[in-house]
Parts: C-alpha cells; sequence; structure tokens
C-alpha cells in the first residue's frame, strides 16, 4: 500500500469546530488508497478498499428508516444507528440494549453486523498494535454487548450527510473507528481533515481508519448527479458505556429495582 506521509500542524479549533466542512480548508487530495503517517511517523489514518460486494447492503440502506437530527449551524443530518447502545438514566433509558433497528429490520441488522468480523479482519492487518489495545480495552464488555468477531459494539448509518468539523465521543480512547463509505453518481462528500490540510475523496467500497476522538474532521457538501445517487458512510466503533453494562437479565433487573426505589 502506498504511504502518505504529511505535516500534523497547530490550528485553532475554535475556527473550525462547528462550521461547515469545506474543500478549501485543504489543500492536499488524497483519492486513492495509502497509509498516512505524520512528520513523526504516527499512524494518522489508513485508506483502503473492502474488496467485496456490498450491492445487496446497499439496497437495504435505501430502503431503511432513518433519523434526522437538526445539528448546530441548522444542519439536517439522516441517520440510523445500530448494534448496542449503553444505559443513560438521565436520557430516559435505564438500561443496556440493543438499538430499535435489530427489532424492527433485522435483515439490516445482520448484514452490518456481518460487515463488522470483515472490517475488524482489515483493522488489524492494517494497525496490529492499535487494534491489540482495542481488544485489551473491549475485554471490558461482556461478549453479550459485542458484535461478534469484531473489535466493535456499535455503529452508525449517516445517509447522504455532510458533517460540520467535530470530534467524536464516548469511543474507547486510542484506538480507531472504522468507516465503510458507499456511493454512486454523487459529487463532492469529501472527508477534510484541516489539520493534516488533506482531503479525502473516499470511493465506493472503500474503508477509513482513524481515531475520530483525536482528530477533527467533517464531510463537505455534496450533490447526486443524477435520481440514483447516494452516499452511505458507515461507521464501525466501540463505546466506553458499555464497560458497565451488565448481562441484559440484570439490566432489566436493575432498571426495575431503580422504578421501585422512586414509589417509595
Amino acid at each position: 500500500m502506498k504511504i502518505q506521509v504529511v505535516n500534523r500542524r497547530k490550528i485553532n479549533y475554535k475556527n473550525y469546530v462547528k462550521r461547515r466542512a469545506s474543500t478549501d480548508d485543504c489543500l492536499i487530495e488524497v483519492t486513492e488508497p495509502c497509509k498516512v503517517f505524520d512528520q513523526n511517523n504516527e499512524l494518522v489514518c489508513v485508506y483502503d478498499m473492502l474488496g467485496m460486494d456490498t450491492d445487496s447492503l446497499v439496497d437495504e440502506l435505501k430502503v431503511m428508516n432513518y433519523s434526522q437530527t437538526t445539528r448546530t449551524g441548522g444542519l439536517v443530518t439522516t441517520s440510523r444507528i445500530f448494534g448496542y447502545q449503553p444505559r443513560l438514566e438521565r436520557r430516559q433509558r435505564a438500561f443496556c440494549n440493543q438499538t430499535s433497528l435489530a427489532r424492527e429490520n433485522s435483515k439490516a441488522e445482520g448484514m452490518l453486523r456481518g460487515l463488522a468480523s470483515e472490517i475488524t479482519k482489515r483493522y488489524i492487518a492494517s494497525a496490529p498494535e492499535i487494534a491489540d489495545n482495542h481488544q485489551e480495552l473491549l475485554d471490558k464488555v461482556i461478549d453479550e454487548w459485542r458484535m461478534p468477531d469484531s473489535l466493535f459494539t456499535s455503529g452508525i448509518v449517516n445517509k447522504n450527510n455532510p458533517l460540520s468539523y467535530h470530534f467524536d465521543s464516548g469511543n474507547f480512547e486510542n484506538v480507531l473507528s472504522c468507516m465503510l463509505v458507499l456511493r454512486e453518481d454523487m459529487e463532492g462528500g469529501w472527508l477534510c481533515v484541516p489539520e493534516i490540510n488533506t482531503r479525502f475523496l473516499l470511493k465506493h467500497n472503500s474503508l477509513f481508519m482513524f481515531d475520530g476522538q483525536k482528530i477533527m474532521h467533517g464531510v463537505s457538501p455534496m450533490k447526486p448527479t443524477s435520481d440514483k445517487g447516494y452516499r452511505f458512510s458507515i461507521v464501525y466503533y466501540s463505546l466506553k458505556g458499555m464497560w458497565k453494562c451488565l448481562t441484559l437479565n440484570e439490566e432489566l433487573l436493575r432498571a426495575r429495582q431503580i422504578e421501585l426505589d422512586k414509589l417509595k
């Protein structure tokens, strides 16, 4: 795989965070698979190709139900989470559980989970030391809350989403998230990383691995060139909140006891 060396530079994050991503923010273009290292020989990201037939998955993603969220600045995003989610008592989710996709569309959920194993293999091959650290952290999560044969607990599907600059949050630290991009007849949608002055045009079936908690990133505006145009990004990650999860039965008993205590 080609090696690309970039200069990691100091930037004022306040000038970027929550602002819409633009290709004008990054002068270097990367359009082909490569490993990217900074001037200190630290791995920044990996751009790989999945090399699998994903047509059936694309068909399912096109008809899947999504949620729309309005982010800071009025940017509307369309997405759907899958896998597992931790308990968040303050948000009325009193126990760890599967996301609703498993109940509403088991076929899509199964296909997304199935890919997690193959993507993990690519992750291990591309960044073995980081993957070893990821595995050690994942060992804190009981098997019930892991996607089988993978390093991930959870994921999200983004549909045709430009994304303002941001850092990911809530994931394991010092590990990689893995993003599969599926696209056709869509202009734009560059992944912009100002800190390394680089924008990535991720092709259909491309796999992008990076630490989204350390590296600020955003996705530039996009425009379909036909009525068939789409850009899906499927991000696999592991949530720190899953460390606290008990077995499902224990989670339900715990939540029930909390409700009973409120009545006392």
